[in-house]
């Protein structure tokens, strides 16, 4: 079975059209394919994400299609799974996606993950925080670099109230349940786990990890709190260095508001 589209980024239309084909290709046990359809005047994800290879290869890690290729063209009716309309209900398939992880990969609330806390190993833990409104190849490889700092990751995410706080009203773009879901797909993570704070602090008091991983674009007054806090029970903060011009702002200045293409 072949998907194709343009998949500039993953949101929740084209997320809930990879879940259901790679249901039905299950169902008939027949491969996904998953086809990439860019511009061929250029070599250049149209967001400005980066090289297509590097953008095929963010596409690989979600692990939605057995394999994804680019094709050179302008056919839409290219594949055998319909492109979704404005009126199909992401949220019925979506939802069962997320219920299926919380409280066990992804924890909406903090206080149920806890119990998790005290049977993680005193050494080995690894923290990182954002918001992922708009996953992206600059935060795989924060999310990389984290994973191998340790034995556990643990990917702290803002709440929507508290992204809105932080980014705006007008943000976020995705729900927490969506990021979370979306983040959970990825190798290097763990645990997924909401904090409605302004800040991660209150959390990583309360997890105490071994290290903490701050992405290549952060504030240098936040990144001197942690350290301080990390630095009662023998923590460190460690920077990725950023990849390229990737960011979730650049995207949005392309794509500025719903529907995004598919």
């Amino acid at each position: 079975m072949i998907i194709c589209g343009r998949f500039p980024f993953l949101h929740t239309v084209n997320v809930a059209w990879l879940l259901r084909a790679q249901a039905e290709a299950a169902v008939r046990r027949e491969p996904l394919e998953m086809v990439v359809r860019f511009d061929p005047t250029s070599d250049a994800v149209p967001t400005g994400m980066g090289k297509i290879t590097e953008h095929l290869d963010f596409l690989r890690a979600f692990h939605f299609a057995d394999t994804v290729r680019v094709r050179r063209t302008d056919d839409p009716e290219f594949g055998n799974i319909p492109i979704p309309g404005l009126g199909t209900d992401s949220a019925a398939i979506l939802d069962p996606w997320y219920n299926t992880l919380t409280d066990h990969v992804i924890f909406p609330d903090p206080d149920r993950f806890c119990s998790v806390i005290d049977s993680l190993p005193r050494t080995g833990v690894v923290t990182t925080n954002g918001c992922f409104d708009i996953l992206h190849p600059g935060h795989l490889a924060t999310l990389a670099y984290a994973a191998h700092q340790g034995d556990t990751l643990i990917v702290l995410i803002n709440s929507d109230r508290s992204v809105s706080r932080f980014k705006g009203p007008n943000r976020p773009i995705h729900s927490y349940r969506f990021r979370a879901a979306l983040l959970s797909r990825l190798a290097p993570v763990d645990y997924v786990v909401v904090f409605d704070d302004d800040t991660p602090l209150p959390m990583l008091d309360r997890i105490r990890p071994q290290c903490h991983v701050k992405g290549g674009s952060f504030l240098p007054d936040r990144i001197a709190a942690e350290t301080r806090l990390l630095g009662k029970w023998g923590g460190q903060v460690c920077s990725c260095p950023m990849v390229g011009t990737m960011s979730t702002t650049a995207i949005l200045e392309r794509y500025t508001e719903p529907p995004f293409p598919v």
